[in-house]
């Protein structure tokens, strides 16, 4: 079976749950809610050219919006270190050839008898030998001054962590029907989503998995341009159904395949992205966000586009 024929939700499809909000919505609830759309797509290939390396993407995965939940939790973590610089190596030579001087000199002027402890090795117990060794070095070596030296080195930028979003959604099953579809079929085809492909290459070769566009909709507030989906947690509930559960809560973790800049929390992506029908022209190799306005523009209109096709499918078997 090929890989693509794995998925319940075919590429395309909008799978938007929840599908109604009765008996306690009112009749505008879906114009004016706010949702997460994560859109699949096809990881083609990849490689380390350009900043944070490039993707070649194909064709597109199904798109999944669900309510946004009351909370969710983003993660932006940066790394910073004490700069080693010239006087703050010289200054740790200087205060280890001190300890050497002091050691050396306590030593000389102990009355530790190094020559015959060393020769009670051979001629006792060794275990005794040393702990005898031990005592003298205590009770005979006198101690030594610490040298106050402190230098106060730079705290320099070295690094970030690439941004992490982790949301908690509730999947309820709207009929009897459909309970098997509403909550088992999208945990799972986001679980096959987020897995590697079997290659029928060889037995080491694989396919990518593929990787998410993230956004807050309508309003793009937050938004991940190139998310991995690197966590699929559900946890079931009943009433079970002909044995599938009815409830699930559903916790996702994405993480930002993109490097940290703030032009990545502004547009989501600095990565080059190698196709895909959404940039400017097929084979074009574009930073991301948008090279050109045309790119930029085709972004910004994606999401009424999104609320287009879902108005088209809405009374068909795509929603079931």
């Amino acid at each position: 079976m090929a890989n693509n024929d794995l998925f319940v939700f075919k590429p395309g499809e909008i799978v938007k749950r929840p599908f109604k909000l009765l008996p306690y919505g009112s009749p505008d609830w879906e114009k004016n809610a706010t949702w997460f759309q994560m859109k699949a797509r096809k990881i083609s290939d990849q490689n380390t050219s350009g900043r944070g390396g490039t993707l070649a993407v194909g064709e597109e995965g199904a798109t999944f919006m669900f309510l946004a939940p009351k909370s969710f939790g983003e993660d932006v973590g940066h790394t910073w270190e004490e700069y080693e610089s010239m006087a703050s190596r010289l200054a740790n030579k200087v205060r280890d050839a001190a300890k050497l001087g002091a050691d050396l000199s306590s030593l000389k002027n102990s009355n530790l008898d190094l020559v015959g402890t060393a020769t009670s090795f051979s001629t006792s117990n060794f275990a005794q030998a040393a702990e005898n060794l031990t005592r003298q070095a205590y009770n005979s070596v006198a101690g030594s001054n610490i040298p106050k030296v402190k230098i106060d080195t730079p705290l320099y930028y070295s690094g970030s962590t690439r941004r992490q979003l982790q949301i908690e959604v509730e999947l309820v099953a709207e009929s009897r029907e459909t309970v098997k579809r509403d909550v088992i079929d999208i945990v799972q085809d986001l679980m096959r989503y987020s897995s590697p492909g079997i290659s029928s290459i060889s037995n080491i070769d694989f396919e990518f998995p593929y990787y998410f566009e993230v956004k807050l909709w309508p309003s793009e507030a937050i938004k991940y341009t190139t998310a991995a989906l690197i966590a699929v947690q559900p946890t079931y509930g009943e009433p079970w159904i002909n044995g599938y559960p009815t409830h699930c809560k559903l916790q996702l973790t994405f993480k930002d395949i993109s490097p940290l800049f703030r032009t990545t929390i502004t547009h989501g992506s600095v990565i080059h992205i190698i196709g895909g029908k959404d940039n400017a022209r097929p084979g074009q190799t574009i930073s991301n966000p948008g090279a050109t306005k045309q790119v930029t523009q085709a972004q910004k209109n994606q999401s009424a586009h999104d609320a287009d096709i879902y108005k088209q499918r809405k009374n068909s078997d795509n929603l079931h």
